[in-house]
């Protein structure tokens, strides 16, 4: 409660200070001019850095309220230096681009930019964008805290898979069994006993759910039960409550758009089925590391 808390009270300070904005553009003439239409808009320029390294550097040096970012720079990529600001720092970012093809947007909007602009950038363009991005900086941090109360109830981890795929299950409960010992509580559908009202205790254990695994397969994608009861309320607790949702593709099979807004622990083009064992290993790790730090914040 009390980081997000902090957010909002940070979100509420932009809006009436001066908001500090760091520039990632590699082209000088770009760089100036965007930075003198920021300027006559109000807005603080704090500096002005060419590649992904000195970008985060920078952020981290200078902490500012946003970035305007462009995403092919010539040394480094725009979208992993808002990734890497994203993860240490709490900035906002507006992806800046000549680029707007299919490809360039997938990639951008995983990062959840507020904005993307298209060069060139006129002034009007960049004072919509920026409002906007300010409104919606506000407003998502204060919807996260009237969920707070709301998440106190979810105490769970829910592990949705196919049971064609249990081999897989049983490999990361492995790796999460170090943390249910500490108190966490892991649920899947192999704790039901027999007899139990299956359909009623899933759906308990749904909306008992802080975080959400899924376990994507060919097989998983196939579940009418998966499709039609677990995932959808899965979705409904992420987009009300804040749930965190993440997934690791098992076998290669077309991951569908509403999973797109969530994390993919391992590159969907690089299965777990197609990994040697140690890399998957790391991978379950990956998945234990990020539940843990979930409930400890």
């Amino acid at each position: 409660m009390e980081l997000d808390l902090k957010l909002v009270l940070k979100c509420r300070k932009r809006i009436v200070k001066r908001i500090s904005i760091l520039i990632v553009e590699d082209q000088a003439t770009i760089a100036l001019d965007m930075k003198a239409l920021l300027e006559d808009l109000g807005y603080e320029v704090v500096g002005i850095v060419g590649t992904e390294k000195k970008a985060i550097k920078m952020a981290k040096k200078l902490r500012p309220d946003m970035a305007l970012i462009d995403i092919r720079l010539k040394k480094g990529d725009g979208i992993d230096a808002a990734v890497g600001m994203q993860r240490d720092l709490d900035i906002a970012v507006i992806f800046v681009s000549a680029y707007d093809d299919e490809a360039t947007l997938d990639r951008a909007k995983k990062c959840q930019p507020l904005g993307y602009l298209v060069k060139p950038v006129n002034r009007n363009m960049l004072r919509i964008t920026l409002k906007l991005a300010m409104h919606n900086c506000y407003r998502s941090a204060a919807n996260r805290v009237r969920g707070h109360d709301r998440m106190k109830d979810r105490t769970k981890v829910f592990i949705s898979y196919s049971h064609k795929d249990v081999s897989y299950l049983d490999d990361l409960k492995a790796h999460l069994r170090p943390l249910g010992r500490a108190g966490l509580e892991i649920w899947e559908d192999q704790q039901m006993k027999p007899g139990a009202l299956w359909q009623e205790e899933i759906a308990e254990a749904l909306r008992k759910a802080r975080v959400g695994v899924l376990l994507v397969s060919a097989d998983f994608l196939a579940s009418d039960f998966i499709a039609e009861k677990e995932l959808p309320l899965l979705l409904e607790a992420a987009e009300k409550d804040g749930v965190r949702i993440f997934y690791v593709v098992l076998r290669p099979c077309r991951v569908p758009p509403a999973l797109d807004k969530f994390q993919a622990v391992n590159d969907p083009g690089i299965t777990m089925a197609e990994m040697e064992n140690a890399e998957q290993d790391r991978v379950w790790m990956m998945v234990a590391d990020v539940i843990q730090e979930e409930f400890r914040s």
